[in-house]
Formats: C-alpha cells, sequence, structure tokens
C-alpha cells in the first residue's frame, strides 16, 4: 500500500455536481493505498457559487483537501491567475497533518502549470517521487485557443515551468497518446518515462439513469424530445460542454447547410459559446437546431436512447496533433448509437473501424456522413454498435486504466 498525493487545483467532488478525472481516479486508488486530493475550494467549473469544504473524509483512505482561494465570476478573470499564485504558495506549506501521511508518490495535474513549482517543492521536503499528469497542453492551449501571444510575460513564464516540469519530473502521465512527441521538441530529450492514461468510463447502474417520476425536473425535457421523435423526425445530438474547444460552429454550419426536414440538431449543454451559437441561430434563421440546458449526467443513458446520431468535434489546430481523449467518447461509444467525430486528431472510432471520422473541418462532410448512416441497414447498426461497446468494455473501464497507473508508479 502507498500514500499518494494527488494535486488538481480545478478538481471537484460530487457534492458540487462536478466530479471529474482526478477524483474518481483518488476514489479508486483510495481502495488499495492511502490517498490525499488536493484542490483549490473555489474555481470557475464548479456548479455552486459557495468554496468547496476545506476537509473531507470519504472513507478511511481517501482524503479531500481544499486550499482556500478566492472566488470570481469567469475563467478569464483577473483573479483566476492571483489564485495560480496562492495556491502554488499553500501547496509549499502543506504539512503531514494536512496531507494525512507522509507520501511516496505526488501526481501534480494539469491544466495549471504554476501550482507545480509548489508540487515540485513539497517533493523535495518528503523525498518522494513526483508526477505530472498533462491533460491539456498548457501554454500551447492558450496560445491555439485564446490567441494569446507567445511574447505575453505570463506565457513565457508557463513555458518555463512546463518545461522544468518535463526535466524534472520522474514521469509524465496524459490522456494524449502522441504528447512525447510534444516533450521531445520542447526539452529535446530522447528518453521520457511515459505512461498513457485514456479517459474511461464506469459503466453505469442502470437504475440511476431512468426517470421514475414526472416530478423530474427534466421531466419537460423529455417531452419535447419524445414530440421531435412523434413528429417522424430522427435527431443529431451533442451533449457536453459549449466552449471553443468543442468547436460547434461546425455543428451549426452543417445544420444550416442541411435541407431535408427529417432530421433535427439538437445541443445540450452549457458554456461560455453557448450564447453566441443561439444569438448566430437567431440572426441567420437555423430552424432546425435546438438548444437545450446541461442535464444530470444520471439521464444521459436515456437521452441516448432517444438519439439517432451523436456528434463530436474539435477545432483543427497543431495543438491536437499531440492526441486527444474527449470525455465524451467513451461514452457515446458505450451508449452503441452511430457518431460522427469530426477531428484531426486519432479517434478512438479508427480503432474499431466503426461509424464516421471526418479528417476535414468541413460541413458538406458531415452532411455526407449523416446520409450515409441514416442509410445504413439496422443489421450494420448493430453490428458496428457491438463493436464500440466490446471496445470500451475492454479497453476503456476506469478500473483497468487506474489500475496500469498503480503497475508504471512501481517500475
Amino acid at each position: 500500500m502507498k500514500n499518494i498525493l494527488i494535486i488538481s487545483q480545478y478538481s471537484s467532488y460530487p457534492e458540487n455536481g462536478l466530479p471529474g478525472r482526478a477524483y474518481y481516479l483518488s476514489k479508486y486508488l483510495s481502495q488499495n493505498n492511502s490517498i490525499s486530493l488536493c484542490l483549490g475550494s473555489f474555481h470557475h467549473r464548479l456548479h455552486t457559487s459557495e468554496h468547496q469544504k476545506s476537509s473531507i473524509s470519504y472513507s478511511n483512505r481517501l482524503r479531500i483537501i481544499s486550499l482556500k482561494l478566492f472566488k470570481y465570476r469567469e475563467s478569464r478573470s483577473y483573479l483566476r491567475i492571483i489564485n495560480w499564485f496562492i495556491f502554488t504558495i499553500k501547496l509549499i506549506f502543506l504539512n503531514k497533518e494536512k496531507i494525512g501521511f507522509l507520501p511516496n508518490y505526488i501526481i501534480y495535474s494539469t491544466p495549471s502549470l504554476m501550482g507545480y513549482i509548489g508540487a515540485y517543492i513539497l517533493s523535495i521536503k518528503y523525498k518522494c517521487k513526483i508526477y505530472i499528469e498533462v491533460r491539456d497542453i498548457w501554454p500551447l492551449s492558450l496560445s491555439e485557443l485564446s490567441n494569446i501571444s507567445k511574447k505575453n510575460i505570463l506565457y513565457i513564464l508557463l513555458q518555463k515551468i512546463e518545461d522544468f516540469a518535463y526535466k524534472k519530473s520522474d514521469g509524465v502521465i496524459s490522456n494524449l497518446s502522441n504528447l512525447t512527441e510534444h516533450i521531445e521538441n520542447r526539452i529535446h530529450a530522447s528518453e521520457i518515462k511515459f505512461h498513457f492514461l485514456p479517459n474511461g468510463i464506469d459503466t453505469p447502474n442502470d437504475k440511476e439513469n431512468i426517470i421514475t417520476s414526472s416530478k423530474d425536473k427534466e421531466y419537460d425535457f423529455f417531452k419535447q424530445i419524445d414530440l421531435i421523435k412523434l413528429n417522424e423526425k430522427k435527431i443529431i445530438c451533442y451533449c457536453g460542454g459549449i466552449a471553443v474547444a468543442n468547436a460547434m460552429d461546425i455543428f451549426i454550419d452543417s445544420a444550416k447547410l442541411y435541407k431535408e426536414n427529417n432530421l433535427m440538431w439538437i445541443i445540450v449543454g452549457e458554456g461560455p459559446e453557448k450564447e453566441n451559437l443561439y444569438t448566430r441561430c437567431q440572426e441567420e434563421n437555423i430552424d432546425n437546431v435546438i438548444f437545450f440546458d446541461r442535464i444530470d449526467k444520471k439521464y444521459t443513458k436515456l437521452l441516448y436512447s432517444k438519439i439517432d446520431i451523436l456528434f463530436l468535434a474539435n477545432n483543427f489546430l497543431k495543438l491536437y496533433e499531440y492526441g486527444l481523449s474527449p470525455i465524451k467518447l467513451p461514452e457515446y461509444m458505450y451508449s452503441g448509437k452511430p457518431i460522427i467525430h469530426v477531428t484531426n486528431s486519432k479517434s478512438l472510432l479508427e480503432e474499431t473501424n466503426t461509424w464516421e471520422v471526418i479528417k476535414s473541418y468541413d460541413p458538406n462532410e458531415v452532411i455526407n456522413a449523416v446520409n450515409r448512416i441514416l442509410q445504413l441497414s439496422s443489421d450494420i447498426k448493430k453490428i458496428n454498435s457491438l463493436k464500440t461497446i466490446e471496445y470500451v468494455n475492454n479497453n476503456l473501464q476506469n478500473k483497468d486504466i487506474f489500475r496500469s497507473l498503480i503497475k508504471f508508479l512501481a517500475k
């Protein structure tokens, strides 16, 4: 049994509605190890305006530590940057009593890079190994997604921290399959201790994914979905966050070009780009796109059962050539529904040779893919569905993915 400190500033736990990768990793590893998950008390990804609790014990082996930070309203707030520095300083002063043990390993998870300095000092203090987990390549993401100049002083600082982290870490963990190419470009290292840790899923409990009462807040949502189906229309759906990285403009472009009246394009979710997309549809009279609010995760299986095609895309940036591991794709694949994935990165659908992977940012290609799927026989659809479900069961179960991490740390 090992003592592992996992640091992820933008993580959270179920009470806040967004238990992400770091939480599930911590929960699984705590079955056979002592785990402390250290996170920030506040960030823009929470579903509440309250600070996360300073300390929670989920079990004898899982402790969650929250470091007090400033509240802020928007992701671009200057307070978000100030919080990076505060989080870093507070990490340095984490003691054994706060952590709950003397760590054998520290895993520092991006995208926030500043805190790595605090984590590295902590690893020296406790004479333990430190690993960096890269989920988003910062600061490259800031340049390509937010148009921040590479000459910006903050960009330069983050770039130095990224290079420092690759040089000083005992290993690199990532859900980006080609990240080693980026690391080699940055620090010219010939050998890197690297572990690919893709995003996976926990096989859902069916009882948690069925609406049992018309009083559920999602009831009206499903009534509208059922009404679309009653009008003999097929549904293509994107379900998830709506940000620049999700490239939903190509979804809107495709809907605008689609001339048939047999398909409704729906977007289910929240995010900073939602209002812009909605305004665009209003101004351009795109009447075959419907926007819905985010639904609770336990209802997604029911939603997918009513959908004909699921959609996913990313912007075609150099950034994604190093790999892409969309959280939604394993979930989509497990639903067994037809999928259209627009990407310049390698898609998991290519591993299964199923559904539609579009390698050009072209709405006409999306429409062609839609028509091919709608013309598939039920037998072909069933075969493809079984392939994707089997692939998820064999390769993308969180319990197996996280087990591989323990073997990597033990090397």
